[in-house]
């Protein structure tokens, strides 16, 4: 599967949290609470974001465009090379990846091939 850009591979790559942590909040001198308050989360769910013990949702990427003016897909961008670093570096996952096959060994020659549509 082809990718558009590649995965750092001798490090997780950096969390979102730690980017609205340490280009946002700290250089605009803003306390946790009032960068929760802004994006109306808690505090406590602000901080488990920026230790990367909690991803970034597409709720709150809209959120975190609106607030700090980063577009949603580059929060979500990041928060998707984070989880599929740690898929691919997850013994167990990797282990159950073995278990699958593409389709192309599993189809039967008896299915018609598409056709293609009239233009």
């Amino acid at each position: 599967m082809a990718r558009t850009h590649l995965l750092p591979t001798h490090r997780e790559p950096t969390h979102p949290g730690e980017i609205m942590e340490h280009e946002f909040r700290i250089p605009l001198n803003l306390t946790q609470q009032q960068l929760a308050d802004a994006l109306r989360i808690t505090r406590p769910a602000y901080s488990e974001i920026a230790k990367g013990r909690r991803s970034v949702t597409p709720s709150l990427a809209l959120k975190l465009e609106r607030v700090l003016g980063l577009e949603a897909t580059v929060w979500l961008g990041l928060q998707m090379d984070v989880d599929l670093y740690r898929a691919i570096h997850n013994p167990k996952a990797i282990e159950g990846l073995v278990l699958i096959n593409p389709v192309a060994t599993i189809a039967s020659p008896q299915l018609p091939r598409p056709t293609r549509l009239p233009r």
